[in-house]
């Protein structure tokens, strides 16, 4: 061990380049200001942009609204013209079963008034297969 010399590392002769310190930025960016401006510039485009929007979605809601209002009538006097149909074809059924009964009179209200009373979906559907009712009372909701 007494034999063996350390040799140091030293630098190489005529010594390292030089080390490059400065700031080096590159030119031409936007300043602050500019930037902040174009930022509210479009924060203020977008806006405009949205308030058009909703202006535009409000008026077509609304012509939405305008055309169910005057399908209205249509589609109440089809429903309507349904229900009396089914209740046609429940009251021939209903005297085909009950023709029997003496003193049975076919049709007869259960109500106590001289006015319409709208048919409950199960008085309308009492005569016809369960899946017909459930199919009129949930539609599309009921699976399996």
């Amino acid at each position: 061990m007494a034999g063996s010399k350390v040799k140091q590392d030293m630098p190489p002769l005529g010594g390292y380049a030089a080390f490059d310190y400065k700031r080096n930025l590159p030119k031409g960016r936007l300043s602050g200001y500019s930037m902040f401006g174009i930022g509210i510039g479009i924060m203020v485009f977008g806006y405009w942009r949205l308030f058009k929007w909703n202006r535009e979605r409000r008026r077509l809601l609304i012509e939405d609204l305008e055309a169910r209002i005057a399908m209205m009538p249509l589609l109440q006097a089809e429903q309507d013209r349904r229900n009396l149909r089914m209740l046609r074809e429940n009251l021939e059924e209903e005297a085909i079963v009950m023709k029997d009964v003496p003193g049975w009179k076919v049709g007869e209200s259960v109500f106590h008034t001289d006015r319409w009373v709208a048919p409950m979906t199960e008085e309308l559907f009492n005569l016809r297969p369960r899946e017909e009712l459930l199919h009129k009372r949930f539609g599309f909701l009921w699976y399996v």
